[in-house]
């Protein structure tokens, strides 16, 4: 049966190991607790309309802006639902402020085209100008 040493019987050089290897826990627990979750963006197809094998085009409801890393997700994941025959595909945002109606300017839009199946991704912050109702949300 081993003894268990006390802390005034450890070495300068054990204490000082013991200490760093706290510290590296302390610091990998608080990096895993406050690392950014990478969560999915949310958001809401009202309307889908599909000319296939020419294109579709989707009129999505997000909740409030997103980076163009985010609608670069949504719209991997709409080209995914489709026909991978399908030309082009379109999809316009809108915030909760506005109508997803051709009427109306969308915050955003990404466009993959049917030469280059490139993504192209468009902010249109002067939408919100156009859109009445949010002006009174500004």
């Amino acid at each position: 049966m081993t003894k268990r040493k006390e802390w005034n019987d450890l070495t300068k050089k054990q204490k000082m190991s013991s200490i760093f290897f706290l510290l590296f826990l302390v610091i990998l627990a608080l990096i895993f607790f406050f690392a950014p979750k990478d969560s999915a963006p949310q958001y809401r197809v009202d309307k889908k309309e599909c000319a296939e094998p020419l294109h579709c085009s989707f009129y999505v409801k997000i909740d409030s802006k997103l980076s163009e890393k985010d609608l670069t997700v949504i719209a991997n994941k709409l080209k995914e639902s489709v026909a991978p025959s399908t030309g082009a595909v379109l999809v316009f945002y809108y915030l909760p402020c506005m109508k997803t109606d051709l009427e109306y300017e969308p915050w955003a839009r990404t466009f993959f085209s049917s030469e280059t199946s490139k993504l192209e991704v468009e902010i249109l912050e002067s939408a919100l100008e156009k859109n009445p109702a949010c002006l009174s949300n500004q």
